[in-house]
């Protein structure tokens, strides 16, 4: 990746290594009612975030002129920079951002220079994208290659309250709200479809089909498949390899 801007003498060439990690934040404020169920208050598309956790590396030099060069932008009174030459295995802010071409950008955090090896050095820095090109088809992939330790229940919604004296009193809803959480191996082009469908998605309710690996999606007290969900959390835990990414997914019966 290369780092320029305004103010920057010379573009910094970087290493961006794979252990970068996507914080997307879609702008949705999400409340449990009393009754079990979800709804989400949306401010749009505007309030979207896309921030990544990051760390650049190589010899000493190279990330002591970094650190110069963005001590630069900032000196010029800017705190935007330029993102290009970005590759394939770099694309940080999520495969929905199209990183194909320039990006602006600005660091929301610096890190200290470490030594990573007898002649490496890194640094690490979170950044978010300023008014990123989005790119994807809207459509639910294939929830497979699934963690083993997912969690596939509902809940028990009793509420019991004591008296003086020592009888009980209690609420029972109607019925218990089911949750999924799991963790998922993609494709870089489900990957970026998946993303681009909660994107669109939002606060809607959406149904899926099946999940391999699991029969209840919701336990065996609700029964089997479809199921009709809403997604509450994703959390983008990067790439696995030069083909695959990890996402975790929250979602709630609807």
């Amino acid at each position: 990746m290369r780092i320029s801007g305004t103010g920057i003498s010379i573009p910094q060439d970087v290493k961006v290594l794979k252990t970068f990690r996507p914080r997307t934040k879609l702008g949705l404020k999400w409340q449990e009612c009393s009754d079990g169920s979800w709804v989400a208050a949306d401010h749009g598309l505007t309030a979207d975030t896309y921030e990544a956790d990051i760390e650049c590396r190589g010899h000493y030099s190279d990330i002591n002129n970094l650190v110069d060069a963005l001590q630069e932008n900032r000196a010029a009174g800017s705190h935007a920079i330029t993102l290009s030459w970005i590759h394939s295995d770099e694309h940080f802010f999520g495969e929905d951002v199209d990183h194909s071409t320039t990006m602006t950008a600005t660091v929301l955090d610096f890190g200290t220079i470490k030594q990573t090896s007898w002649g490496g050095y890194g640094v690490d820095m979170r950044l978010r994208a300023l008014s990123p090109s989005l790119i994807g088809t809207a459509s639910l992939p294939t929830l497979q290659y699934m963690d083993y330790d997912h969690e596939a229940d509902s809940s028990v919604s009793v509420n019991k309250i004591d008296t003086w004296s020592g009888a009980y009193a209690y609420s029972d809803h109607q019925s218990d709200k089911g949750r999924f959480v799991g963790t998922f191996r993609l494709g870089i082009t489900d990957m970026r479809n998946l993303r681009c469908y909660l994107r669109t998605t939002r606060g809607s309710t959406f149904q899926v089909a099946s999940i391999a690996g699991v029969k209840y999606p919701w336990g065996p007290r609700r029964g089997a498949w479809p199921m009709r969900c809403k997604c509450i959390a994703f959390d983008d835990l990067g790439m696995v390899d030069e083909w695959a990414w990890r996402v975790k997914l929250t979602l709630v019966e609807a």
